[in-house]
């Protein structure tokens, strides 16, 4: 039988990162982790095992991060009577950390940022008066700072990813407040570094548990509960930084999902539904289905930058409660697979 060196030309390597460029059945040693691992081309992509989180969430949490190895979750409920954590975790690419602890314990708050420039609204907590919040928190990488008040209060929105969705630019849109003359927020407000405004730019569809991608004035809504007319929950909105326009349907129900960071033209999303997790990549004018989670979840949240590279992290099973694990999407072409 043939050996390595004599297939490849070259021992197999000891590193403490994995390659950047594909090699396809390059195998090499993390001494980091103790790890073999192989470079295996796939046709299509797939999801894959990642290292899992600390605290299991069962209610949605913020997250920030534009890249499969840095990341942060934050906030959500931890699965024992969904109760609102303060918990921070922070991913190198190897493993989760947790990190100082939030102000304001909330669950289905929205995130948006870097691992170390990122911002939090804070959502719903039913054990506070009022309910709903408003509540703003800025990381700079190391500590959260309360900052200005968000105008809405309200749970289930969805912000901006980056690059301008950092802890000085972003962009809040929908959400879900039964005090409100309407549940459905189609409010869309914009944040400085200092103040959140109202833009005057409202959603077409008013909904929550809705998705997006992209920048401050350049994002798409994705799917989503409530509003009219017609269902939001096969619906995509771009926004300009002007206008919300409608743009063609997701073609399945996605609502409870998660978007990787991507932008409003190259996105990768999953349906969340309680039935079934369909994974589906935009190009800017299309969805299309291309997989499904290994594990069923919904309330996931997520980091990423587009439609070939995320993590899905967190949210809630039906079977299970509070989900640790945390999947990554692998690539068509390129898939790094530890060998057991």
């Amino acid at each position: 039988m043939s050996e390595y060196k004599e297939i490849r030309g070259t021992r197999i390597q000891r590193v403490t990162s994995d390659p950047d460029s594909f090699q396809g059945g390059l195998v090499w040693y993390r001494t980091d982790t103790n790890q073999y691992k192989i470079q295996q081309a796939v046709p299509t992509g797939a999801w894959g095992s990642n290292p899992s989180v600390n605290t299991g969430r069962g209610a949605q949490q913020g997250s920030a991060g534009k890249s499969i190895s840095s990341a942060i979750i934050f906030g959500g409920s931890t699965a024992a009577g969904f109760i609102e954590t303060l918990n921070t975790e922070s991913y190198d690419g190897t493993s989760w950390t947790e990190v100082n602890d939030m102000n304001t314990g909330s669950r289905n708050a929205s995130g948006s940022g870097l691992t170390t420039s990122a911002l939090c609204v804070h959502g719903e907590d039913p054990n506070a008066s009022p309910e709903y919040l408003n509540d703003t928190e800025s990381w700079n990488g190391t500590n959260w700072t309360s900052v200005n008040d968000h105008n809405t209060s309200s749970d289930h929105s969805t912000m901006s990813s980056p690059p301008a969705g950092t802890s000085t630019s972003a962009l809040t849109f929908g959400g879900n407040n039964p005090a409100l003359p309407s549940n459905y927020v189609v409010t869309t407000e914009s944040w400085n570094g200092t103040n959140w405004t109202d833009t005057g730019h409202s959603l077409n569809t008013g909904r929550y548990y809705l998705g997006s991608s992209g920048t401050a004035t350049d994002v798409i809504a994705i799917g989503g509960y409530g509003g009219s007319p017609g269902s939001p929950r096969q619906k995509t909105e771009s926004y300009n930084g002007t206008t919300w326009t409608e743009l063609n349907d997701v073609g399945v129900d996605a609502f409870y999902g998660h978007t990787a960071n991507g932008t409003s033209t190259n996105a990768l999303m999953t349906t969340g539904n309680p039935s079934s997790n369909v994974t589906l990549s935009w190009n800017g004018t299309n969805w299309t289905s291309i997989g499904e989670f290994n594990i069923d979840r919904n309330k996931a949240t997520g980091a990423g930058a587009g439609s070939t590279t995320g993590l899905a992290i967190g949210g809630i099973s039906p079977v299970t409660g509070g989900v640790v694990s945390v999947e990554i999407w692998e690539q068509p072409g390129r898939v790094k697979k530890i060998l057991e």
